[in-house]
């Protein structure tokens, strides 16, 4: 199962960019970095903790570098 990635904070409606800095909870309740320090990092809505949402890791395309191998060097982009 994978994270939503909600690109909006449930707080404030601000836009989050999709790696930006944004904090959940368990119910993936997103919130912006702004709000969930007003908050003092409890979710508004089931009372759980709220804690930074990982990111996503770059692709092997975005990585490659001229030879045409990806940064790991094991895989052709």
């Amino acid at each position: 199962m994978t994270l939503k990635m909600i690109t909006n904070c449930k707080r404030c409606s601000q836009h989050i960019q999709e790696n930006g800095a944004a904090y959940i909870c368990v119910e993936e309740c997103t919130y912006c970095e702004s709000c969930a320090d007003v908050l003092e990092h409890t979710c508004s809505t089931c009372s759980g903790e709220l804690v930074r949402r990982p990111r996503h890791a770059m692709s092997a395309h975005k990585t490659a570098n001229r030879s045409g191998w990806s940064a790991y060097g094991m895989l052709p982009y």
